[in-house]
């Protein structure tokens, strides 16, 4: 049985504010308060990844609270975390972690209200078999800053604190990507919304292949304007048609014929048939984004290690499509063998392969106002 360490607190003698010590190392990014039962207070990072690395029971009593420093590249909204052994209110023992989010309302910069985004919050909890007991949405008396709390129930006072907020944290993370989700089709309902997770040295390339996707649906005949912004580390793509949301299903397949297009073993040997600088434009594209992918698994250390980069949806792609789009999706999988692009794409039933795709029919198609035509 591990021994339990022991918590004294070093007096600041009214000149500063008083130090938890643990096994004898003082904390000087902490503050206690109260006498008999304390209130601690955890600023720096190395002191809360020390405390972090005790069980529940080893910190009760004496700390009755404890307050611990949050930063999530996910969420920057998530700040601070409280561990609570006792309802002051009610003056009996409770054993509950409050995790603190809070935003400056001029610095909420996303295409969709912080009102939407909790209300979408509320959805996913209550979705969830989850021991979330409360999630409080509070202004806390400023006028320019809003709050809300997760209120949990502490699974076991055996387990390690790290352990269990990162459970939490974990399960946080699921609601976060589903909100933003959900807001994201209830405000960009006219466009096709992607989101991806690209590893940080590839993240630039695959934006930049990204970018030319407008390009390459202009050269097939389709008018559509894309945007792309970074959202707490996911890389967030949209595209919407200049003829109405009547062509997203188009836009749809057509984008996941081109993120295909890396890894068609057929890609170079067909694409050498055609002349027309689209297609060269095209080529150049993809070429530079399997370089690029080459060059990060060639400076991968760990023997066995592989990025399966050319395939997009390594990078956790999620399509966020309105219910018109994917009630179209659903209606073409119905049929053995749909065009949905033309008829150069096509939906069928064959297990794991879902696109069938005429590539030279779609190269042939890929036309510019200038430059030479295909031979």
């Amino acid at each position: 049985m591990p021994i339990k360490p022991i918590l004294t607190r070093q007096d600041g003698q009214g000149k500063t504010p008083d130090r938890l010590v643990i096994n004898g190392q003082i904390l000087d990014g902490s503050q206690v308060e109260g006498e008999d039962t304390w209130e601690v207070s955890i600023r720096g990072w190395k002191d809360a990844e020390l405390l972090r690395s005790l069980q529940f029971c080893n910190l009760c009593p004496p700390i009755d609270s404890v307050t611990l420093p949050l930063k999530l590249s996910w969420n920057p909204y998530m700040t601070e975390v409280e561990i609570t052994f006792k309802d002051y209110q009610n003056d009996s023992r409770i054993q509950v972690v409050n995790f603190f989010c809070g935003v400056e309302l001029d610095r909420w910069a996303k295409p969709y209200s912080l009102a939407d985004y909790l209300e979408c919050t509320q959805d996913c909890i209550d979705g969830l078999p989850s021991q979330i007991i409360q999630f409080e949405p509070d202004s806390y008396g400023e006028d320019n800053y809003y709050g809300w709390t997760f209120t949990c129930a502490l699974q076991s006072l055996d387990a390690v604190v790290d352990e269990e907020l990162r459970d939490w944290l974990e399960q946080f993370k699921v609601i976060d990507t589903k909100a933003i989700q959900m807001a994201l089709k209830n405000c960009q309902k006219g466009s096709l919304v992607t989101f991806f997770d690209f590893p940080a040295e590839l993240k630039a390339s695959c934006q930049q292949y990204l970018v030319y996707f407008v390009q390459f649906l202009e050269d097939l005949g389709i008018k559509a304007n894309s945007e792309i912004k970074e959202d707490a580390g996911h890389i967030l793509f949209s595209v919407t048609p200049a003829d109405g949301p009547n062509a997203l299903g188009k836009i749809k397949d057509a984008l996941e014929a081109y993120l295909d297009l890396p890894r068609n073993p057929e890609f170079n040997a067909t694409a050498e048939e055609f002349s027309d600088i689209a297609v060269s434009q095209l080529k150049a594209n993809v070429f530079f984004l399997k370089s690029q992918l080459a060059l990060a698994q060639a400076t991968l250390e760990t023997k066995n290690a592989t990025i399966e980069a050319l395939n997009f949806t390594v990078f956790q792609q999620r399509q966020l499509l309105t219910e018109s789009v994917l009630n179209e999706s659903v209606q073409e999988s119905e049929k053995d063998c749909e065009p949905i692009v033309g008829d150069t794409v096509h939906l069928t039933k064959y297990e794991g392969k879902f696109l069938k795709v005429d590539l030279p029919t779609i190269l042939r198609r890929l036309k510019r106002s200038f430059g030479a035509r295909e031979k």
